[in-house]
């Protein structure tokens, strides 16, 4: 049984769908192949979302309804919810439920907590509350504020090293700390990494990270065995490098920050500071890239920043 879709056995390598995919994957599409509408008939979000009915915004609502009871069937796996947004407005909204304990008796993950992904207190529901696991979608977060702390001037351009981001910390290979964030942005980093074999085994660099509770350090003991920039490998560790520079001012040695950083300091966007949420704040060494929490609202909030 898969751990997300709870119809399939673990996937042999990296083909992971996460739980992320059920957050966004519908809003997504729609959103995307929408035909073009001028920016004077798009509502864009307030404080509330407006609503509009699928037919006076160019869908077939049929269509919707037949799509609506194949994911409730379980036909498409363990979709927590839908929602359909066309020019800015809400057409289309439902929620799923799912007994995670069940799909998840008997299985074991190598990860300890947090980051045991068959623990029904913390995924894909944070606790008793809506909060959803946003998974590797929280890269794309962390890509966003990035961009928006070097548009400020509160963060130097692509072309700063990790050696310069990291000043604090330790480098087994000297040569990784010439890494550009350029090359880490696009996952072209050229550093050792493993993640195209099961999550299911500590040979996967990424639940091999998850254990030691500190990514980064994992991924700076590792060396280098590529050129930067010449191929793309997977690496989520490296997306979790960038929280530390995105979010402290000045680092102590352990990693933890000692000041607010541009993030903390001038919220890079209304949305995440108000709305997004972090199981264990915002620090450099627990993970940041996997482990955002969020409303629905929230997230959809944010891809109407992109749109924008």
């Amino acid at each position: 049984m898969h751990p997300v879709t709870g119809h399939q056995p673990p996937l042999p390598t990296g083909g992971r769908l996460d739980v992320k995919v059920c957050i966004g994957l519908w809003v997504l599409l729609l959103t995307l192949l929408s035909p073009y509408k001028s920016s004077a008939d798009t509502a864009w979000p307030g404080e509330q979302w407006t609503r509009a009915d699928p037919i006076s915004q160019g869908l077939d609502p049929q269509v919707l309804q037949t799509l609506d009871e194949e994911i409730r069937s379980g036909k498409h796996g363990n979709i927590d919810s839908m929602t359909i947004i066309r020019h800015g407005r809400v057409i289309f909204e439902r929620r799923y439920g799912w007994d995670y304990a069940k799909q998840h008796e008997g299985l074991t993950y190598p990860s300890p907590p947090p980051w045991d992904y068959f623990n029904v207190a913390a995924y894909p529901f944070h606790g008793e509350t809506d909060l959803h696991t946003l998974q590797s979608v929280s890269k794309s977060v962390m890509s966003a504020l990035i961009g928006i702390a070097i548009a400020r001037g509160d963060l130097p351009g692509t072309d700063a090293t990790l050696g310069e981001l990291l000043p604090h910390r330790a480098f087994a290979d000297p040569a990784v700390k010439d890494v550009r964030l350029e090359h880490v942005l696009t996952m072209t980093a050229g550093i050792d990494w493993e993640e195209e074999v099961s999550y299911f085994s500590l040979d996967n660099d990424a639940t091999a990270s998850e254990a030691t509770n500190d990514w980064v350090g994992y991924l700076l003991s590792k060396p280098m065995t590529a050129e930067q920039g010449t191929l793309f490998d997977y690496n989520s560790a490296a997306s979790q490098a960038l929280s530390g520079p995105a979010t402290a001012g000045s680092m102590s040695e352990g990693g933890s920050p000692s000041g607010g950083g541009p993030v903390q300091r001038r919220a890079a966007a209304p949305v995440i500071q108000r709305k997004l949420n972090m199981q264990a704040g915002y620090t450099e060494t627990l993970n940041w890239s996997g482990e955002a929490v969020a409303l629905i609202e929230t997230y959809n909030e944010f891809e109407s920043l992109y749109a924008q």
